[in-house]
């Protein structure tokens, strides 16, 4: 099976508009330990040694774009040339942590994706706590396009798939290397940001962070859990937004011939521990 350009990509940042930004960044300096700077265009970059997120002062929240890193400027050509041979919409967005040559695009809901090759060169080192910037969850009104559009356009692959006894799905969990999922599509009553997600290494990290957010009291919102679709350990906590913020351990890997498992839209499938979020 040939492998699309986009083929292998990970999520490196994003962007989310905030209505109170002087809230909102001391809160991701202590809670995930991320460094500020003001870029010239008014934003805020924080950032860790694996994580990055971009805050644009706006009169409402929302998601502002979503950025993912390619290998190199060779696989950038070739994903730019299929999505202009495709004729996929090209927002004049750019972000200030890629090179010159990126690539956006726009998803059936309109939202922006960033594709380029990182300024600051990325690194293996670990944060002080470790949460790689790994997935992000997005809802949407329309999730038989939005699926058609990121796994027949775009390139992703579909690890898992929920579905109501109706047969219509209420959730994909999608990927874009060998991790079982990069990019979370929710069936919902608006499109809009759902959560973000940061990968530890086990689950004594888990319990390492549950402490941290007690020291800054801070509660846990839900978990600790497993998800059923993916399997990863998982505890959740909000941003002064309203931003679910997860941090996860032992996510499922996946090979790229791996066909997308089912699941039944359920509580077990989000948690295999017990009770799930539901989403309106």
């Amino acid at each position: 099976m040939t492998k699309p350009p986009l083929w292998p990509a990970h999520l490196h940042h994003f962007c989310l508009e905030t209505p109170q930004i002087n809230a909102v960044v001391p809160w991701y300096e202590t809670h995930l330990e991320m460094v500020p700077k003001r870029l010239d265009d008014g934003s805020v970059w924080l950032s860790g040694r694996q994580r990055n997120i971009v805050f644009w002062p706006s009169a409402d929240k929302g998601l502002g774009y979503v950025a993912y890193a390619l290998t190199d400027a060779s696989q950038l050509a070739r994903f730019d040339a299929e999505m202009r041979a495709k004729g996929v919409s090209r927002p004049d967005i750019q972000s200030s942590l890629f090179a010159d040559g990126q690539v956006a695009i726009a998803d059936t809901d309109g939202k922006c994706f960033i594709f380029g090759v990182p300024v600051k060169p990325e690194t293996d080192t670990l944060d002080r706590l470790p949460g790689r910037l790994q997935h992000l969850g997005i809802c949407t009104t329309d999730m038989d396009r939005l699926i058609d559009f990121f796994t027949r356009t775009v390139g992703f692959r579909a690890s898992d798939i929920v579905k109501n006894d109706d047969g219509a799905v209420s959730a994909c969990f999608l990927r874009s290397d060998r991790e079982h999922h990069d990019l979370a599509l929710f069936a919902a009553s608006s499109s809009r940001f759902d959560h973000q997600c940061y990968e530890t290494t086990c689950w004594n990290d888990i319990r390492d962070w549950g402490d941290h957010f007690a020291d800054q009291r801070t509660q846990i919102e839900w978990g600790a859990a497993r998800h059923g679709a993916g399997n990863n350990l998982f505890i959740f906590v909000r941003d002064p937004d309203g931003n679910p913020v997860e941090m996860s351990a032992e996510l499922e890997t996946r090979d790229f011939e791996s066909p997308p498992g089912e699941w039944k839209t359920e509580p077990r499938t989000l948690n295999l521990w017990g009770d799930a979020w539901t989403r309106d």
